[in-house]
Parts: structure tokens; C-alpha cells; sequence
């Protein structure tokens, strides 16, 4: 039988990956796409289908999270936290786990505020540009941190 540990390490990394897969897709396919879209496709997409691509990032972001705190108590029951500061590993850790958040924070907060201004037909080419620029950096951060835990993890 499988241990916990690996369970959630498991859900950890399938959630991530998941997560970065729907984030490429945004940042390649979807949002290079609608910024050509005429006002009214574009208007029919942002109101029927990306409430569902956002509701799955969201999922997926919590699953990422959720996993990753079950991890790490399963691993050190969150005592002796300060080994996470006195430590490469727990550095590393910690700087990949902040650049998640850091996403996290940005899809919650910012993403609902673009997605309102392009549904409603926003015209505003830096509106579009941004609509296209912020999963590319979202991208970059969340690649970086998945490189951060694979070092943690495995080494370097």
C-alpha cells in the first residue's frame, strides 16, 4: 500500500502539472485566438467558455495548494518550521511555494478584472495586449517554481 506521503506528493504533481499544461494552453492557444476574435465571438468566449477555463485553474490551484500543505505536514508535521530557512532545500521550497502563491494571488485578484473588461468588448489595444501578457508571465513564474521544487526535490 501506497504511503500518504506519496499520495500526496502524487496529487502534488499531477494537480501542477495540470495547472502548467492549462496555463500553456492560455497562454499559446486561447488568448493569441480571442484577441483576434471580432467583439461579439469575443464577447460569446468570454462569457461561456473562459468562466470554465478559470473555474479549472482555479480548481487546479487549489488542488496544487491544498496537497502541497498536506505534503509538507506529512513530512515534518510542521514542526521545526525554521529548517525551512536554514536549509537549500527548505529555501528552495519555500521560493517555489511563494511564486506559487504569488499566481495564486494574481488569478484570484487580477484575472476576474481583465476577463469582465474583454467580455465587455473592451477595445483598449493595451487591454488586449495585457490579456495576452499576463499568462506568458504567469508561464515564466510558474515554471520557475516548479523548477525550484524539481532541485528541492531531486537536486541539481
Amino acid at each position: 500500500m501506497p504511503s500518504w506521503i506519496n499520495i500526496a506528493r502524487w496529487i502534488h504533481i499531477l494537480a501542477f502539472a495540470a495547472w502548467l499544461g492549462e496555463i500553456c494552453l492560455m497562454a499559446f492557444v486561447f488568448m493569441p485566438q480571442v484577441s483576434k476574435m471580432p467583439l461579439e465571438t469575443r464577447k460569446l468566449f468570454m462569457t461561456r467558455i473562459f468562466p470554465s477555463i478559470s473555474r479549472l485553474a482555479s480548481h487546479l490551484i487549489a488542488a496544487t495548494m491544498l496537497s502541497g500543505l498536506w505534503l509538507n505536514y506529512l513530512m515534518t508535521g510542521w514542526r521545526n518550521m525554521g529548517a525551512y530557512l536554514s536549509s537549500r532545500h527548505g529555501l528552495l521550497v519555500l521560493a517555489g511555494g511563494g511564486l506559487g502563491m504569488i499566481i495564486t494571488l494574481v488569478h484570484f485578484g487580477v484575472l476576474g478584472q481583465f476577463e469582465a473588461r474583454f467580455a465587455g468588448g473592451d477595445q483598449d489595444p493595451a487591454i488586449l495586449r495585457r490579456m495576452q501578457l499576463v499568462p506568458r508571465i504567469g508561464l515564466v513564474v510558474i515554471s520557475l517554481a516548479f523548477i525550484l521544487m524539481m532541485v528541492a526535490a531531486r537536486g541539481w
